[in-house]
C-alpha cells in the first residue's frame, strides 16, 4: 500500500480510478477500500480530498497564483466546486484563507 499512497499523493489532482487502482494492486474494490482505510484511517476518496486540501493551502501561500489556477492545480474543473469544497473543509473561502495568511 505504500506505492498506492505515494501514487495518490503524486496524482491527487487527477481523476483517480479506484477500481483500476485496486485491480492493479491485486484486490477487489471492496477489499482494497477496507485495507486502505485500515492503513490510513480514510477511504481512498477521503485521502485524495485531504491531499487536495493540503496542497490548496500550500498553493494559496503563493500570491502570484490565481484562485482559478489553484483550483485547477488541485484537480477541480470549476473554481466554484473548489471554493465550496474549501469552505466546507476550513470554514473560510479560498480568498479569506489567503487573506488570513498575511
Amino acid at each position: 500500500f505504500d506505492y498506492v499512497i505515494s501514487y495518490l499523493k503524486e496524482y491527487f489532482m487527477a481523476d483517480i480510478d479506484i477500481k483500476a487502482l485496486s485491480k492493479n494492486s491485486g484486490y477487489c474494490v471492496d477489499h482494497f477500500r477496507t485495507l486502505f482505510k485500515e492503513k490510513t484511517g480514510l477511504s481512498p476518496k477521503e485521502f485524495v480530498l485531504n491531499e487536495r486540501l493540503k496542497n490548496a493551502k500550500h498553493f494559496l501561500e503563493d500570491q502570484s497564483l490565481s484562485l482559478e489556477r489553484i483550483a485547477e492545480k488541485c484537480g477541480f474543473q470549476y473554481y466554484s466546486q473548489f471554493s465550496l469544497f474549501f469552505k466546507k473543509k476550513t470554514g473560510l473561502s479560498p480568498s479569506e484563507y489567503r487573506k488570513s495568511l498575511s
